[in-house]
């Protein structure tokens, strides 16, 4: 998904971006809200585990914690929240 910053600028999500993004703006259902709750307890090997089901939504777990998910998060709005609702607004 992409979406566009006040200054035009175009800023690429995945779908496991979104998936992340929505569960900590607390938008996700109950079963995202549990696996993404469960990919931040798990060890390395039980997060390869999970990964070989949930690609995805590991990979927006990960972009979050050590990527650049949140530094271009910050380039809609200064606070995460804030941000996070006008990328999922307009990704509508």
């Amino acid at each position: 998904m992409k979406a566009k910053t006040f200054s035009g600028e175009e800023v690429e999500f995945t779908r496991g971006e979104i998936d992340y993004l929505k569960f900590q703006n607390h938008a996700s259902g109950g079963f995202f809200t549990l696996l993404f709750t469960l990919i931040g307890k798990a060890d390395l090997d039980n997060l390869e585990r999970i990964h070989r089901g949930f690609p995805e939504q590991v990979q927006g777990f990960v972009a979050w914690a050590d990527g650049d998910l949140a530094e271009r998060v910050r380039k809609f709005h200064d606070d995460d929240y804030a941000a996070i609702n006008i990328i999922l607004h307009e990704g509508e």
